[in-house]
């Protein structure tokens, strides 16, 4: 297990336990999750599954993700799959480059009145 702080005693046998797992998520983000369980397997499971739903997805490849890019500059159709299969990072990129087209045309309407 990696940065996350638990604290185990020994338990009389059928005995619950609390556990409290701070697990570190992102640079200064974390999770903390506390449960009772009975057995120490038990809290690796939930560790593994609470580090995996923050697990990063893969996105687009690098081609996909410049031709969806090129394609969305020059105004022509996009899929929301292709954004639903962008990584966390990519999605972000994308939805600077809509707000900065939007603030362009803006402007260039004002210009234009």
């Amino acid at each position: 297990m990696g940065g996350e702080k638990l604290q185990t005693f020994l338990l009389k046998k059928g005995e619950k336990m609390k556990y409290k797992l701070h697990i570190p998520t992102e640079q200064y983000g974390f999770v903390e999750v506390e449960f009772e369980a009975f057995s120490e397997d038990f809290v690796e499971q939930t560790y593994r599954q609470v580090v995996n739903a923050f697990k990063p997805k893969a996105g687009l490849s690098d081609k996909d993700y410049n031709s969806f890019i090129d394609r969305y500059l020059l105004g022509e159709l996009v899929h929301t799959e292709e954004y639903a299969a962008m990584s966390t990072d990519q999605q972000k990129t994308v939805q600077i480059i809509k707000r900065s087209l939007a603030r362009i045309k803006s402007k260039q309407e004002k210009q234009n009145e």
